[in-house]
């Protein structure tokens, strides 16, 4: 009964002129853009509910509950609204922090395998393979940190804001993986780890 109340938002029970031979008298929760569930009323003297006025008061209390609880599922939904702001926020800082600190040295380190690629190849030495394949795996490298802050979003959770870092856990094995097979391809592992609402007078 009370699941139809709340699908015809109507209504029903003692004092309704739907089932009115119950002993309860139901109210559908609803405002102007919700229905949030249904208040269920069982007085201990059914002649109460006979009386106009009762029942219009009774109507007036289901309005200001139905109001009460809107309010709270809107601040609800504007609290989610601002935490996926403010992780989305923290993502883009985080990416773009750890972009910009290993962009400076990959930079370092791809100017140094250059000139040590010309060298060894102007001096005809078979060295300068093993230096070209590491000038061109920093350079693969340098490519995947620039493309950091448009990896996905991290997970944030409160309380005590948590940052999952699996995607900046991710893209690091990636360079791990392409740095380590220039040299010596060492293994590598990385991680990162009411709607129906019921109440009883």
């Amino acid at each position: 009964m009370a699941q139809w109340c709340l699908d015809r938002k109507a209504p029903a029970g003692l004092g309704s002129d739907t089932l009115p031979a119950l002993a309860q008298r139901l109210l559908p929760l609803t405002t102007a853009n919700l229905t949030l569930g249904v208040l269920v009323i069982e007085p201990a003297n059914l002649r109460l509910l006979m009386i106009p006025e009762q029942l219009r008061l009774l109507d007036l209390y289901g309005v200001l509950i139905a109001i009460a609880l809107e309010r709270i599922a809107l601040a609800r939904d504007a609290e989610q609204a601002q935490l996926k702001m403010e992780s989305e926020r923290l993502r883009n800082s985080l990416l773009a922090a750890l972009s910009h600190d290993l962009r400076t040295p990959l930079t370092v380190l791809f100017g140094q395998a250059e000139i040590l690629t010309l060298e060894l190849g102007s001096a005809g030495l078979p060295q300068a393979l093993q230096a070209e394949a590491i000038r061109q795996q920093v350079l693969d490298t340098s490519r995947l940190v620039n493309n950091l802050p448009g990896y996905g979003p991290s997970a944030v959770r409160r309380p005590g804001v948590t940052l999952g870092l699996a995607v900046v856990a991710g893209a690091g094995g990636q360079c791990l993986a392409r740095a380590g097979g220039a040299v010596t391809r060492p293994s590598a592992a990385t991680g990162a780890s009411g709607r129906l609402a019921v109440a009883l007078l």
